[in-house]
């Protein structure tokens, strides 16, 4: 848990290491301190976030200094820092479901599946021709469609559209889409 006698170490010593003229005083220093621990806009950070947010900042990596250091500054730095980590997460998090997701589709269960829903209903085709002649032939299919949808940003975190609903995960748009291929021959065999 962060308390302000860390974030007010932390502080401190980000200060102590910049060259400008207009620093923050020890009042300022606590009082920022105080307001960060505080904060509802930063309580998802650890200890480890803010240094590295502050190691960033020192870089220059988030901006000029303009020769002052004050909180507005540093508020802005922490949320230019929150911002990049929160998009690397959520892209490390889709990698990784669309590493998984290429595991589940090339699966021989889901192979099979599909191919005794397709025998049962005695369908040689889809709608489009689609035969599927090895295993991959599917999830090739369907991550190629998940490529072409039209996107929508929500906070900087990319949503794939397909039949106005909102997908951030490949995964969930190839369960949807197992199931309305699904629904498909159903109704074909119908």
């Amino acid at each position: 848990m962060m308390t302000t006698s860390k974030m007010l170490a932390l502080l401190t010593k980000f200060s102590h290491l910049l060259n400008v003229d207009r620093n923050m005083n020890n009042n300022q220093l606590i009082h920022c301190a105080e307001s960060i621990v505080e904060s509802n806009e930063f309580y998802m950070m650890r200890l480890e976030d803010f240094q590295t947010c502050f190691n960033l900042a020192l870089d220059g990596r988030y901006g000029e200094f303009y020769n002052r250091l004050d909180q507005p500054m540093i508020f802005g730095f922490l949320r230019k820092y929150m911002i990049e980590r929160d998009t690397a997460i959520a892209r490390k998090r889709d990698t990784e479901q669309n590493n998984s997701i290429y595991e589940v589709v090339q699966s021989d269960a889901v192979y099979q599946s599909l191919k005794e829903i397709a025998d049962k209903l005695s369908i040689k085709e889809i709608n489009e021709p689609m035969k599927l002649e090895r295993k991959q032939d599917l999830g090739q299919l369907l991550l190629s469609e998940w490529d072409k949808l039209p996107t929508k940003d929500v906070a900087g975190i990319k949503l794939k559209i397909y039949n106005d609903h909102e997908f951030f995960a490949v995964n969930d748009y190839f369960s949807a889409r197992l199931m309305e291929i699904s629904d498909e021959l159903k109704d074909d065999a119908q």
